[in-house]
């Protein structure tokens, strides 16, 4: 079987299991905030945002087993690459918004934090729940 193959499966299965939509609800709450601060485009609707957001991260995610050895890279470079889509599709343009100031980058990089934090913690106890008999 493909690793996409196995992806598909593990996905079906996680898609309906209860902590699904607790890591979603966590996704559109931090989507939400960072919107609400002005720092990603508002003129998204919001679960397409998450869609799209998801996409792109499972993109790259994938790709790398289809890609000759010379279009291989370092787990630094994928994360550039992945910063650099995300503030390309995300960022509001620049007349519609003023950058943030140094307070509003630190507040929303502490959301963020906690956010993955929360949905490792999800994760963390989904898993602990399987592996107990």
């Amino acid at each position: 079987m493909r690793d996409t193959d196995l992806l598909g499966e593990w996905m079906r299965k996680e898609s309906a299991s209860p902590s699904f939509s607790e890591q979603l609800a966590q996704s559109l709450a931090l989507v939400e905030h960072v919107r609400s601060r002005g720092v990603v485009r508002d003129d998204i609707d919001i679960r397409k945002h998450v869609y799209m957001l998801d996409a792109i991260t499972m993109g790259f995610l994938v790709i790398d087993q289809y890609m000759p050895d010379d279009f291989k890279y370092s787990d630094e470079e994928i994360v550039e690459m992945v910063t650099d889509v995300v503030e390309r599709v995300f960022a509001p343009s620049p007349s519609s918004a003023p950058p943030p100031d140094e307070k509003t980058k630190q507040e929303i990089s502490n959301t963020v934090i906690s956010s993955l934090d929360d949905i490792l913690a999800i994760r963390n106890r989904i898993d602990q729940e399987e592996d107990t008999p």
